[in-house]
């Protein structure tokens, strides 16, 4: 996902594991004694060689970066303490690729646009291209234009789905994940109810 070179740039050398050199964001970093940051994964195969070597050794992985050697309370590299700062970092990173969200229908496929246009009758996001397609097939759904100004109020911030519910309970909308796991016991009115009734 594009987020600016300089950002990319920033994030990848701060957030990629420095053994594998693949992002952290869909791993478990974790920090080594020394304060350098790797992968649970890369982290596990410094230990398997470790002790292939030397069986006799106690569990310990040397850095790679600093030659500094680290104990493993644990027999896993999982044992080692996670990585709070990298992960605070991915936070700010998840956030920023949010605002940079692709047509639902583009995905899949070489061609990837932004949103710039919302369908109720879908629950989907469609770039420009999509939406002439979908409205020559669909024109009975309603769609509204979406704005970068508008996109943040559309979709969940904690996941990827569509504020399609609010929550009466706690006064804010949610996405159809957030009602399943944090508000199926809460008075939920269905956001896309009166544009069914609508198009129907």
């Amino acid at each position: 996902m594009a987020t600016g070179g300089f950002y990319e740039e920033l994030f990848s050398n701060i957030t990629n594991c420095g053994i594998c050199f693949e992002p952290l964001i869909h791993r478990r970093p974790i920090t080594l004694s020394c304060l350098h940051i790797f992968c649970e994964d890369c982290l596990q195969h410094l230990l398997d060689d470790a002790r292939a070597k030397n069986p006799q050794t106690p569990d310990t992985i040397r850095c790679p970066v600093c030659s500094q050697t680290t104990h493993v309370p644990g027999s896993s590299s999982a044992s080692l303490p996670l990585s709070f700062y990298l992960s605070k970092v991915q936070n700010v990173r998840k956030q920023i690729e949010e605002r940079h969200k692709l047509c639902k229908l583009c995905r899949s496929k070489t061609h990837k646009a932004d949103v710039s246009f919302y369908c109720f009758g879908c629950h989907s996001g469609h770039c420009q291209d999509c939406h002439l397609k979908h409205d020559a097939l669909f024109p009975d759904h309603t769609q509204i234009s979406v704005t970068s100004s508008t996109i943040n109020s559309i979709f969940c911030n904690e996941h990827d789905g569509y504020l399609s519910y609010f929550c009466m309970t706690c006064t804010q909308a949610i996405c159809s994940l957030c009602h399943i796991v944090r508000h199926s016991e809460h008075a939920v009115y269905d956001l896309t109810y009166d544009n069914k009734k609508n198009t129907s």
